[in-house]
């Protein structure tokens, strides 16, 4: 492990991360989202930007999301874990960078650092503040914390008119991107409803944690959606393995808000 992570605050190492991606992508005018851009994106994605608003609003460059009532599951058998959650992505380089906080058994202080950034993925995780439980990383992490880069895509449209994603069609409602990035390519499918609403993203490259790891079938879910100044937002978000024995939901929250191209 990175001594410098060992001895440092999670605050302060998310907020220096977050600091680098500001400082290596700064907001300049972006401009404007035109139907044109929407020209080699198949029908259902052209619908859901239309229908969510975005037509007309800046490109996205980066966002930070707000969350409320996250909730974590660390395994089958234990009890949901109450979070608060900040979480930051940028576009111009497929980056993710989250910051979790909470007490296991709801007495000991908790705190984890999810992120993907310049290429690669880790997980950070203290108890108590200050003991380090282990920094995860490696290619399994980077193919991990990239698909989940992706699985987001469309909550900062802008992902998905960048040179490094493909899209191919797949049916009225639903389509299958890639994302190619640093040497490796995830892919998945977006799932939409008649209201052109994103519901579902399901993926076969995510690794869930274990010995040894392991390779399911994974997916995003989205259960609600909210209108803001002209804009549709997701609320409820959940995410769920999908395992030899069933289904296995282990994260949910809602999305209080989200800010486009902050700036610090």
């Amino acid at each position: 492990m990175n001594v410098a992570a060992a001895v440092k605050s999670l605050d302060r190492i998310y907020q220096a991360e977050v600091s680098a991606e500001l400082a290596n992508h700064p907001v300049r005018s972006p401009g404007l989202i035109t139907e044109s851009d929407l020209a080699g994106l198949p029908p259902p994605v052209q619908r859901y930007f239309r229908a969510g608003g975005f037509i007309g609003k800046p490109h996205t460059l980066n966002m930070r999301i707000h969350w409320s009532g996250m909730q974590l599951k660390r395994s089958h058998d234990a009890d949901w874990m109450e979070l608060s959650c900040q979480q930051f992505n940028s576009v111009p380089a497929p980056t993710r960078i989250v910051l979790m906080k909470g007490r296991m058994a709801g007495v000991i202080p908790f705190e984890g650092r999810d992120k993907y950034q310049e290429g690669h993925g880790s997980m950070l995780i203290k108890v108590a503040k200050i003991i380090p439980l282990g920094e995860t990383t490696g290619s399994p992490m980077d193919t991990s914390g990239l698909v989940t880069v992706l699985s987001e895509a469309l909550l900062a449209p802008s992902y998905a008119l960048q040179g490094y994603m493909k899209w191919q069609p797949v049916d009225e409602r639903s389509a299958r991107a890639e994302l190619t990035y640093n040497g490796v390519t995830v892919s998945g499918i977006f799932h939409f409803n008649e209201a052109d609403e994103l519901v579902r993203f399901d993926t076969n490259d995510r690794w869930q944690d274990g010995t040894p790891l392991k390779q399911l079938p994974w997916s995003a879910n989205i259960e609600g959606y909210r209108v803001a100044q002209g804009i549709r937002y997701a609320t409820r978000v959940s995410a769920t393995w999908h395992e030899p024995g069933g289904d296995f939901t282990y994260v949910k929250g809602t999305i209080d808000s989200v800010e486009f191209n902050v700036k610090d």
